[in-house]
């Protein structure tokens, strides 16, 4: 299931790669000249098994006291804003078995990756980011 995995991340590099997204694992990050970072991190379960692949979207938006990023490899739990994305399905995690249409699962996940890609677009800058996290609930 590992290599189907990461099968699938390559597939979702190849949308993300154009918009400058960088590839470090199962993390997409995108450095912006404001000094605005966006992540796209693919979770696995903590208890998946050779037969048996879980993994969930979650998404964040980074940004340091300067618009110089010193620490280049945040992780999406440090971001000022996060969100998880859900399989369209209604489950919480998309799942990956031997029986599992690679096919269908890529669309799913590209239309996942594509609604986040929406919600970064509510906060297109850096300030925007500041002013949403100091905004009152």
């Amino acid at each position: 299931m590992e290599q189907r995995f990461k099968v699938l991340l390559k597939e979702i590099h190849g949308i993300l790669k154009p918009l400058g997204y960088r590839k470090d694992g199962a993390n997409f990050r995108l450095y912006g000249e404001d000094g605005l970072c966006r992540i796209i991190n693919f979770q696995r379960n903590k208890w998946n098994s050779k037969d048996h692949l879980e993994f969930v979207i979650n998404t964040g938006s980074y940004f340091e006291k300067n618009t110089r990023i010193e620490h280049l490899k945040f992780k999406e739990y440090e971001c000022a804003l996060r969100s998880r994305v859900y399989p369209e399905n209604g489950e919480h995690w998309w799942v990956l078995e031997a029986s599992t249409d690679q096919e269908a699962l890529l669309k799913s996940v590209r239309s996942a990756v594509l609604q986040a890609l929406e919600e970064f677009e509510k906060y297109p800058d850096r300030e925007s980011v500041i002013d949403a996290v100091l905004a009152p609930d």
